[in-house]
């Protein structure tokens, strides 16, 4: 192993000498991208102030909108955008930026968000009433379901619950029968 070595208590540790990396999925991620972020969101905060929108940031995702239908100039306020994220050591990815309008679906971070109402996309929905039938008819056949399955079951559970409960709430009732 290249790097340098040295002993703690008998037992001998490698220190990696070449180009770091920080592995994606860490359970401290969030926390290491929020305190990254903090004065990026400070002046991406006092920008969207300025023109009357509201900024919100989801991991890497950056969310603009309107507090009211005022004009806003979209052209000077994405060039300010790209400057902070610049000047702050980030990169825009074109090809994810979108602009949506009212008559858009209003989908960020996979959540909809239609007439004030947060819902999941119908493709994911469907997956996860699927999920839950094939629990069911699992049960019905062999009695039992693989904690495998139950995990994944549960996993989406969660999801549905955090996004909205009240709307999904014969589904989440459907599914803590089969996770419990």
């Amino acid at each position: 192993m290249s790097g340098w070595q040295f002993e703690v208590r008998g037992t001998t540790k490698y220190v990696a000498t070449t180009k770091r990396i920080l592995p994606q999925g860490s359970p401290a991620s969030p926390m290491i991208t929020n305190i990254i972020c903090q004065r990026l969101d400070k002046r991406l905060k006092g920008l969207s102030d300025k023109f009357g929108l509201t900024y919100s940031r989801y991991a890497d995702d950056l969310s603009f909108s309107l507090k009211d239908q005022k004009e806003v100039n979209l052209g000077r306020f994405c060039g300010l955008i790209y400057k902070i994220t610049k000047e702050e050591g980030f990169e825009i990815n074109n090809s994810k930026t979108r602009f949506l309008r009212k008559n858009n679906q209003q989908k960020i971070t996979g959540i909809i968000l239609n007439n004030s109402e947060l819902g999941l996309p119908r493709k994911w929905i469907k997956n996860y009433r699927a999920a839950i039938h094939n629990a069911n008819i699992l049960l019905k056949t062999s009695k039992e379901i693989p904690k495998e399955k139950k995990n994944e079951i549960a996993g989406m559970t969660s999801w549905v619950r955090s996004v909205n409960s009240e709307r999904y709430q014969k589904l989440i009732n459907e599914a803590n029968k089969i996770i419990k």
